[in-house]
């Protein structure tokens, strides 16, 4: 339904916990064995040619919904039934859907707003579980920690069209297994 394009991307992750390296160590106490960290990171090269369009030429944007760089990383914690995971995200700017656009004076212009972006986000999450017995679990979860704005903008960031925050979210609940 458009024109030609490519994506091209890599991504590396690593979990490791800390057991792994202490399970020997009697001089290290059995609890600090429970921590560990999950990491990983996404690249992308995208590019879509949207074809020429009342009077605008052809052009070149990313793939809509690709971020360049994505990244996690996770501190992590599991012992005695209990875990804990805080996670930090970030992703860099990506399309959320092409405009139209026209040639104006010479001049290629957005028609409304052209194309809209999502700037870089980030978000910081907290999870948190016990487990009370083989059929009784505990959790509490904090989404968007910093409560970090959205910022969306129209052809160029010169051209802000939301910046909103959406809030921090808590979850509390109790999880029974028949």
């Amino acid at each position: 339904n458009g024109g030609s394009g490519h994506l091209l991307g890599a991504e590396a992750s690593i979990q490791q916990s800390l057991d792994s390296y202490l399970e020997d160590n009697d001089a290290i106490p059995d609890w600090v064995k429970g921590f560990g960290v999950q990491a990983n990171i996404t690249l992308n090269d995208s590019e879509v040619t949207v074809p020429a369009v009342a009077g605008a030429p052809a052009r070149k944007v990313p793939l809509v919904g690709s971020s360049d760089v994505a990244y996690n990383v996770s501190i992590i914690y599991e012992r005695y039934g209990f875990s804990a995971r805080l996670a930090y995200q970030w992703r860099s700017k990506w399309m959320q859907s092409i405009g139209d656009y026209q040639t104006l004076n010479g001049k290629v212009v957005p028609v409304t707003n052209g194309d809209v972006y999502w700037n870089d986000d980030e978000e910081l999450d907290l999870s948190l579980r016990y487990r009370i017995s083989d059929r009784l679990e505990w959790s509490f979860d904090v989404a968007n920690i910093t409560n970090d704005p959205g910022r969306r903008f129209a052809d160029s960031e010169a051209y802000p069209i939301e910046w909103e925050r959406f809030g921090r979210r808590w979850i509390m609940g109790i999880s029974y297994t028949f």
